[in-house]
């Protein structure tokens, strides 16, 4: 759905929820890193195999 769709439907500007966005993918990113921090394995984002271990 596009920002411009979203805005409308819940009656935001687009600058608002363009800025919504950027906040969520950047929790999302950080979430990650943390994930990231607590595993011992690398894994590849296509294969899902860990790759330290080729």
């Amino acid at each position: 759905m596009k920002q411009k769709e979203i805005a409308e439907l819940v009656g935001l500007s687009e600058s608002t929820v363009e800025k919504h966005v950027a906040k969520g993918l950047l929790m999302c990113s950080k979430y990650m890193a943390t994930l990231d921090d607590k595993t011992d394995s690398v894994v590849d984002s296509r294969s899902g195999q860990d790759v330290r271990s080729q």
